[in-house]
């Protein structure tokens, strides 16, 4: 009797906790869907038609770095904010935006540095940056990779291009002229 108690008991548990962790999931998947769609609000508000979001990088319950794209595909913009979550929604800190897709260089936003790019090479398989003797791996896809970071600036930062065996393809000093 004592043993079918605790198979039950283990039972109920077991469903509980299953239930609560998948219950989790979906909240956060509807959270994300909710951040995205407050922040497409606060684009328009910027007079960002259309706006559609490549990455959206979380940095922390109340900060959230956006790439996107805006406008008709004929004339399509590129471009980076900064939000913050405050009482009624999200707000809008800084950002930039440009006619063109970037070519890599350094931004600063309002809290935080950034660095990003695009693939750069057709052969390169992943892009490194090294900055204040560090070497770094952005986040994304190699099609628009990005670093982020609330101390370290990388106006000067050095990028590489590599091949799948690691060998440079193309570098670039950012804060150098051609």
């Amino acid at each position: 009797m004592q043993l079918k108690y605790k198979l039950i008991v283990s039972g109920i548990i077991f469903v509980l906790l299953a239930g609560g962790y998948l219950l989790s999931i979906k909240e956060e998947e509807t959270s994300r869907r909710q951040v995205e769609d407050e922040i497409k609000v606060q684009l328009d508000a910027l007079n960002h038609s259309i706006p559609r979001i490549l990455e959206l990088e979380m940095m922390d319950d109340h900060h959230t770095i956006v790439f996107y794209r805006w406008g008709l595909s004929n004339s399509e913009k590129f471009g980076v904010a900064e939000f913050k979550k405050e009482n009624n929604g999200w707000s809008f800190v800084s950002g930039f935006s440009t006619g063109e897709y970037p070519n890599t260089q350094s931004v600063e936003l309002a809290n935080y540095h950034l660095v990003i790019g695009n693939r750069g090479d057709q052969d390169a398989v992943e892009v490194v940056v090294e900055n204040d003797g560090k070497t770094e791996t952005p986040e994304g896809p190699i099609g628009l990779w990005y670093l982020i970071s609330e101390e370290h600036d990388y106006s000067e930062a050095n990028v590489k291009w590599l091949d799948g065996e690691g060998e440079v393809l193309k570098e670039l000093q950012l804060g150098q002229s051609d």
